[in-house]
């Protein structure tokens, strides 16, 4: 066989019939997938790209449920927004909802209404028939209903965990909700902003925030556990504060809390293969 006629005439082919053409790279494409294929683990397991933490804990799972049942959380946050929309929810998972949320001042005051005595949307929204429907829907579903407070600003953080009369007058505003609305425990998103430099961690002064924060999350525990044992304290966190920020002591936020929440949702984006998530870490 001559080939040096050969190929030409194949290139006069490839040049004339665009279908032959496209035929042609579609099935070369499909035998370099098919070899990524065979080649790549068919199961690409979370914790190969994700912390050496997150790594741990689902060895844990692994081994619990080898030993022991694991109850599994399946928790859902509510933003008050989403309350506003009258948003039709599938609840049926879920083991915990998270009311999103409170903001609380630095006198430990949960902020209901504003200057001119008007209730904030938070609150409005709190009491609507639409979540007082939805609480009782999730008893039926025996799915717990839980409260955020959500902390974003330094000063009112510092004043709020290193005031012992802000401390003491915060922990009998939230037993007193859970109480007065049934709710089943708290969830505290304590969003402290550091400034960083050279990879070091360092608050934006000397005030020793870290350690006011663990004195307080020591009471905040202590005190809702003598009122209600079956209460449940939740902690949020980002999904690098273990790495690089000075405010928190994360040993320490795990001995006390009986779940620290890892915020990860912000980790994808729209063209990501998987959707984000909020990691939940389940410590005692």
């Amino acid at each position: 066989m001559n080939w040096s006629l050969l190929f030409p005439k194949i290139k006069n082919i490839f040049k004339s019939n665009i279908v032959v053409t496209d035929a042609m790279v579609t099935f070369i494409l499909l035998v370099i997938l098919g070899i990524i294929y065979l080649l790549v683990p068919k199961k690409l397991d979370d914790s190969t790209i994700v912390s050496p933490l997150q790594k741990t804990n689902k060895l844990s799972v692994v081994k619990s449920e080898l030993n022991t049942p694991f109850n599994k959380e399946i928790i859902g946050f509510l933003p008050s927004w989403i309350v506003a929309q009258d948003t039709e929810l599938f609840i049926k998972p879920l083991t915990q909802l998270i009311y999103f949320g409170f903001n609380v001042n630095e006198n430990g005051e949960i902020v209901k209404y504003n200057e001119s005595n008007t209730p904030v949307l938070e609150w409005h929204y709190f009491k609507s028939p639409y979540f007082t429907q939805l609480k009782e829907k999730t008893k039926k579903n025996k799915t717990k209903v839980l409260v955020a407070f959500k902390m974003f600003n330094n000063e009112i953080i510092d004043n709020l965990i290193s005031n012992s009369f802000s401390t003491n007058r915060f922990i009998l505003n939230v037993i007193a909700l859970l109480k007065d609305y049934d709710l089943d425990g708290i969830n505290l998103d304590i969003e402290y902003f550091t400034q960083h430099q050279d990879g070091a961690g360092f608050t934006d002064s000397d005030f020793p925030t870290v350690r006011f924060l663990n004195t307080f999350l020591t009471k905040v525990v202590s005190e809702l556990k003598k009122s209600n044992s079956n209460y449940i304290v939740s902690v949020d966190v980002n999904a690098t504060v273990i790495l690089r920020d000075a405010a928190y002591d994360m040993v320490k936020i795990g001995e006390l809390a009986d779940q620290v929440i890892v915020m990860a949702y912000d980790y994808r984006m729209p063209s990501s293969l998987r959707a984000g998530l909020l990691r939940q870490l389940t410590l005692q």
